[in-house]
């Protein structure tokens, strides 16, 4: 019976080695690597004149960036940091944002809100606004440069 137990505790010894050497070289290769999110790439949705002053800002600038103009192609975009949803459709704006909030977890994201009595449902499901009719298109392009200044500072 002695001789069972302490077979038994040796295999356990045994094992539990085994078992740290095996997570000692998982370590020593990087462990779980995670996808690493540039902290500059932008995901850009719409069409229009917004959209275009900020697309050559970004070129300006070399920012990383994605323009889609279609929500389905948020898909190959999951991998993007932060989103500006600046079409001119509100309910668009709306979707994109709650998808990326939802689905990919993008860290920040700003809609165009192009009515204002849709303001209330953009903040009922999270989602920060630029409110267009309140606005200058120069004051819009200004704020969203700012924006993308301090989000990828």
């Amino acid at each position: 019976m002695k001789g069972l137990i302490l077979g038994s505790v040796l295999i356990i010894i045994l094992l539990g080695y085994l078992i740290m050497d095996k997570l000692d070289r998982f370590m020593m290769r990087g462990g779980f690597v995670e996808e690493k999110i540039s902290p500059v790439q932008i995901l850009l949705f719409g069409e229009g004149r917004l959209v275009y002053q900020i697309e050559n800002y970004l070129k300006e600038k070399e920012m990383t960036y994605e323009l889609i103009t279609e929500i389905t192609a948020v898909e190959k975009c999951k991998n993007c940091g932060y989103l500006l949803a600046l079409s001119e459709d509100d309910v668009e704006n709306l979707m994109i944002c709650s998808l990326a909030k939802k689905r990919w977890e993008f860290r920040k994201s700003l809609a165009l809100c192009n009515d204002s009595a849709n303001q209330s449902i953009f903040r009922q499901y999270g989602v920060k606004v630029l409110e267009r009719q309140t606005l200058s298109f120069e004051l819009q392009v200004s704020i969203l440069k700012e924006i993308i200044k301090n989000a990828c500072a």
